[in-house]
């Protein structure tokens, strides 16, 4: 396989992160939201962990299989 070397071609802004879909950054210490649907629940557990880690803040994450989902708490 060849490349083509170029010059001047400008380099695009660069992109902060794809819009969060939960509410990481509007919560308060004490303040939770439900996650519906184990997958679901999982990948914003993910989530708050990374947004936790970034901005130094702790959240606190518990499946509820009784409501088919789980709980993530803002804890500090």
């Amino acid at each position: 396989m060849s490349y083509v070397i170029e010059e001047n071609v400008p380099i695009p802004a660069r992109r902060m992160g794809a819009p969060n879909e939960y509410p990481f950054g509007e919560m308060t210490v004490g303040q939770s939201f439900h996650v519906k649907g184990r997958e679901n629940f999982e990948r914003a557990r993910n989530a708050a962990l990374g947004f936790a880690n970034r901005k130094g803040i702790k959240f606190s994450c518990r499946l509820d299989e009784d409501r088919d989902g789980g709980r993530i708490w803002r804890v500090e």
